[in-house]
């Protein structure tokens, strides 16, 4: 197995327009509280109870604490139906389970949106371990949706999250001895659209003020502002829970290039899971550039970089 990165910046108006435009969880504006009948949350009650007989299969004993993973789609990706399903079996395994922690879903939501994860990157397996690992949980549920007419159709599991293991046969073999069933009738499917990713675009860098608010910068490649060349890049480091789950993709990330040259107020745009966020934004400080120019003078600019992430 040999891994390999790919990373180029992307740097041109149509990119920059992009990345200014603001993302919405789902696109679309934030959707209605989700009403469901007695006999819904009685079935979601019931599919918590069940779930729970397996604790033992996934060593979750009496200090185990269990996070509810986004409930996922036919493409692996979530929907704004699939999060508030998901919310309500967390409170149902809060009124069933004696002696085990339920993880607060708001502080799951906030880490994604803080990382940036796109929600496709996370329909492995292996992915909802590493996020309960981030949450310090044992024990993860994740659980698949299905349209079977007017009824959805959910598939659940109970998955170990004390450490990742590369997917094969037993490993699938025993995620199925987990694996737990219930139909919603009568359910109103317009929530299942897929989202993209959780969370706004907030303020530059993502969620804060810059640090220093004496800063000026300009969007290179623009209005006549040139494009720093970075010839000092180092490559990220590929970290061990990657290389288990064999992740490939990109992340994208946003930073100011001083007039000096210097990478500063890196902010993750796109992200990835397993800590290669982590990794693309500490390698970043060890970048310098030469500085962009306009009208011949060095100036500071805000560039979005691409890192692809290839394993093979």
């Amino acid at each position: 197995m040999r891994a390999t990165l790919e990373k180029h910046a992307l740097i041109g108006a149509w990119l920059l327009a992009m990345f200014a435009a603001p993302i919405c969880a789902n696109g679309q504006e934030t959707p209605a509280p989700l009403n469901l009948s007695t006999e819904q949350k009685g079935q979601l009650h019931d599919l918590a109870a069940r779930v729970l007989r397996h604790a033992d299969a996934a060593s979750c004993k009496k200090t185990c604490s269990i996070l509810v993973a986004n409930f996922t789609g036919e493409t692996g990706r979530t929907s704004s139906l699939g999060i508030q399903l998901a919310d309500e079996l967390s409170f149902q395994l809060g009124r069933v389970a004696t002696g085990i922690q339920i993880v607060d879903r708001s502080r799951f939501l906030d880490l994604l949106a803080r990382e940036r994860i796109r929600s496709e990157s996370l329909a492995d397996h292996n992915a909802a371990r590493w996020l309960a690992m981030q949450m310090k949980a044992n024990v993860v549920i994740v659980c698949e949706l299905r349209e079977e007419g007017a009824a959805l159709h959910l598939t659940a599991r109970l998955l170990d999250a004390h450490k990742m293991e590369k997917q094969n046969d037993d490993l699938v073999k025993r995620e199925e001895q987990t694996r737990e069933e219930a139909n919603l009738s009568l359910m109103d499917l317009s929530g299942l659209t897929p989202i993209t990713q959780i969370g706004g675009p907030g303020k530059y860098p993502y969620g804060t003020n810059i640090s220093d608010p004496e800063i000026v910068y300009l969007r290179a490649g623009v209005n006549g502002v040139g494009i720093p060349r970075c010839a000092v890049k180092p490559d990220p480091e590929y970290t061990d829970e990657a290389r288990i789950a064999r992740m490939n993709g990109s992340l994208v990330v946003e930073v100011l290039v001083t007039s000096e040259g210097s990478v500063i107020e890196p902010r993750i745009v796109q992200g990835l899971p397993f800590g290669l966020n982590n990794s693309a934004l500490a390698t970043l400080k060890r970048w310098h550039c030469e500085p962009a120019l306009k009208e011949g003078i060095p100036v500071t600019v805000l560039v979005p970089i691409e890192m692809t992430f290839r394993i093979f």
